[in-house]
């Protein structure tokens, strides 16, 4: 029960704080120029003295705060009225009576005279206990000087103060919101009671309340600020990457996702096919919301699939799978994760064109891949963060969306030597393909995956539904030419089947992707004709590509040529065929 009290009473004078009560008390006091006085309650001691810049009463040295004061070191008011108490009437009794105090007052004991202790003029100061007479605070004095028991301010506090807010900042950078919040509770408790204990055992006063205070505001300027970060950080994110992971970097540090890394990742390219020829046909706020809800989709499944969203493009988007934003770890199938999110994405495209309304938009989808090494962090500002990747093999995956055909998927060669490794794919889907690049005099190899490969049927009918919906159902007249005629090129000889006013379709050896521009010239001598007039060699470009048996079939624009020029080589060509 003593324990109890004496801890309760520590904690009273902690909160209140001595200097907050009565101001401590000077212990000496200047009277005029020449002349000083010290504190009544001083007097107890016998020697009395400033030594090395401190004062010190019987040899103890009397601990100053830091504006010159001697901290009172309180004695509990049940201890003080245990004693023998006698009033001015009393004593003045009991010497007139002849009773003295022998009876009452042993030898060594100190008696205390404090004149006007109770009366109505007496002054009334605070104490932890409430309000008491000016002389209680002489008795404190006194019962210091007597046993030597002074309380001691703690010198040095800034090592604390900085303590505690390392602490404070500590918690709040590495721990999240539950082992947070027992941390908080378990600081708290720990300067809480430290400051009891070092002040009821040595007493040295530990501004524990001020440490206390200080370690919450510090938590709370910090995670202010840190939640600033993080709304800045959810709404340059959300909708970038899954939900799940978001709230990881959410409560993660700001540190991890914002630094530049270089990664091995496979990059995602998704194109919507004719969006412009499409949106033509609507309405602004409609074209915003079947584009909006289409994205939304695609957006969804790449989530969902464990995709991050780079940006959104208008009318397609980019994304990447291998590396997680928060953990800064790399999935080594990201090149297979990449490949079964476009074959669901395809498929998902597919159900949604085919379930659509005559009068409603059709979006078929192009999707490049590329696997490699890219590097990826925030190119945004403090007011807009921007997660993007740059490199070359970025560059190189929107080539092979552009190189790809609707409802179909193009990949590197990187790519598709990573997912056979994986040994989790149908061959059947795959078609080495060549696509043409910037600054390459080559043909670089790239394969297509045709998630139709065993439904071409279906692949049919959903283009003819989107050409009719574009109204391109009827295309150029093509004209059969009975395999007569003959093209040469760098690349090898081709086998023309028809012809229209634009261009042609012919069957070869080689796989060529959309987009490849190819210079062709006639078999034989029917090409002096050509020379003549101008015509030879001419260029087309590859518009669309099909494997039939062991060939394969393509469909080229004529380019390069005015309409002059494109009329009189088709022209000049049909006249060698009927002359043949």
């Amino acid at each position: 029960m003593q324990l109890i009290r004496g801890l309760l009473l520590d904690f009273l004078i902690l909160v209140f704080g001595v200097n907050n009560l009565i101001g401590g008390i000077q212990p000496i006091l200047r009277i005029g120029e020449q002349h000083i006085w010290r504190y009544i309650s001083l007097y107890a001691a016998d020697d009395l003295r400033y030594h090395d810049g401190g004062l010190w009463a019987d040899g103890v040295e009397v601990h100053l705060d830091r504006n010159g004061l001697v901290p009172i070191n309180y004695i509990s008011p049940e201890k003080v009225f245990q004693q023998n108490n006698f009033s001015l009437k009393t004593s003045i009794i009991r010497s007139r009576d002849k009773y003295g105090f022998k009876d009452v007052i042993d030898e060594g004991q100190v008696v205390i005279v404090l004149p006007e202790m109770y009366s109505g003029s007496a002054t009334m100061v605070d104490s932890p206990f409430g309000k008491f007479p000016r002389g209680y605070v002489s008795i404190a004095i006194i019962n210091s000087v007597l046993t030597k028991n002074w309380l001691q301010p703690l010198e040095q506090e800034l090592p604390i103060f900085i303590l505690v807010a390392f602490l404070a900042l500590f918690g709040g950078y590495f721990l999240s919101s539950f082992p947070f919040l027992l941390f908080l509770f378990l600081v708290v408790a720990f300067i809480v009671l430290a400051g009891l204990v070092i002040f009821s055992y040595w007493g040295i006063i530990v501004p524990w309340l001020v440490a206390s205070l200080q370690f919450m505001s510090t938590i709370f300027v910090y995670h202010l600020i840190r939640n600033r970060e993080v709304e800045k950080r959810q709404s340059a994110l959300s909708g970038l990457v899954p939900k799940e992971v978001l709230e990881k970097i959410s409560r993660g540090g700001v540190q991890n996702f914002l630094r530049p890394v270089g990664r091995n990742v496979s990059i995602m390219f998704i194109d919507i096919v004719g969006f412009s020829l499409t949106t033509e046909r609507l309405q602004p706020d409609e074209a915003f919301r079947s584009i909006k809800a289409e994205l939304n989709a695609i957006i969804d499944k790449v989530h969902s699939l464990g995709g991050i969203i780079d940006k959104t493009l208008g009318d397609g988007l980019l994304c990447f799978f291998g590396y997680d934003l928060y953990g800064g770890e790399s999935s080594q199938d990201h090149a297979l994760h990449s490949m079964n999110a476009a074959l669901e994405i395809q498929m998902m495209s597919y159900r949604r064109c085919l379930a659509a309304a005559s009068d409603q938009p059709i979006y078929p989808l192009r999707i490049g891949i590329n696997s490699g090494l890219v590097y990826i962090g925030d190119i945004g500002s403090a007011q807009r963060r921007d997660i993007t990747m740059i490199g070359d093999e970025v560059n190189f995956a929107a080539r092979l969306e552009s190189a790809c055909e609707p409802f179909k998927i193009m990949v590197g060669a990187e790519t598709y030597s990573l997912i056979k490794k994986s040994d989790q794919h149908c061959y059947e889907m795959f078609n080495e393909r060549f696509i043409k690049i910037k600054h390459h005099l080559e043909l670089i190899s790239a394969w297509e995956i045709d998630p139709f490969f065993d439904a071409s049927e279906k692949l049919h009918q959903i283009r003819m539904k989107h050409k009719k919906y574009q109204g391109r159902a009827r295309e150029d007249l093509r004209a059969d030419i009975g395999k007569k005629l003959k093209f040469w090129s760098n690349i090898g000889l081709f086998t023309v089947c028809n012809m229209s006013s634009s261009g042609f379709a012919f069957m070869g050896d080689t796989f060529l992707a959309r987009g490849v521009i190819v210079s062709l010239k006639l078999d034989g001598e029917a090409n002096d004709e050509l020379v003549g007039k101008g015509l030879s060699p001419f260029t087309v470009e590859i518009r669309w590509g099909e494997k039939q048996a062991s060939h394969f079939v393509h469909g080229a624009k004529i380019v390069g040529f005015n309409d002059t020029q494109t009329t009189m080589l088709i022209a000049t060509i049909r006249s060698i065929l009927s002359e043949s």
